[in-house]
């Protein structure tokens, strides 16, 4: 019988777990997951380095504002 379940493949023993699609599932998963992950990372980072930029000019404008 074939597990339905990564539980069920797991109770049957480690060899018939990894006899089983499990550990492929599992890993195709991880891997799937990571490639959006890293690109929202890069986005915020993006994000947060223009409002850094900004948040910089501001500082200046204001600084000169208040010394003019």
């Amino acid at each position: 019988m074939i597990p339905r379940d990564p539980l069920e493949a797991l109770t049957r023993g480690p060899a018939a777990f990894l006899r089983s699609s499990w550990p492929w599932r599992s890993a195709g998963y991880l891997l799937a997951g990571g490639v959006p992950g890293v690109a929202c990372g890069l986005a915020v980072a993006g994000v947060a380095a223009s409002w850094a930029r900004i948040g910089a000019v501001t500082a200046v404008g204001c600084a000169l504002l208040v010394l003019g």
